[in-house]
């Protein structure tokens, strides 16, 4: 299926990309100035959220959800779950963002890949 192939190249370049936009938004380099860690996450992660609001509306629209069960929305459980994991993961990115201030983007890239495997 070459739109799954294609597909996985999109998202491998994406991914490979990460690092070094990361810490090019971190340099004095970058076109409009350094950005902070703290605030490259947040931007990111914000940008994201909006993002699984959109699709998680346009999916309830599309279904035609408009009973009462469905107004209840996601449950407690699955709240909670989603937001302790999305601060795990932000942690991750924080402290990954974080150390590509001491290393370069290419070790950092590398580090980063290694972990995936562990």
């Amino acid at each position: 299926d070459t739109g799954g192939v294609a597909l996985l190249n999109v998202v491998t370049m994406l991914f490979g990309s990460n690092q070094v936009l990361i810490k090019t938004l971190e340099t004095e380099d970058a076109t409009s100035g350094a950005m902070d860690s703290f605030m490259c996450m947040s931007l990111r992660f914000g940008i994201a959220a909006l993002a699984m609001f959109f699709v998680a509306f346009a999916q309830r629209r599309r279904d035609g959800d408009d009973t009462a069960d469905a107004a209840d929305g996601p449950s407690g459980c699955t709240l909670t779950c989603g937001a302790e994991l999305a601060v795990w993961l932000f942690l991750a990115f924080m402290l990954q963002a974080v150390g590509l201030q001491y290393t370069t983007a290419s070790s950092g890239a590398l580090l980063g890949s290694l972990t995936i495997v562990l």
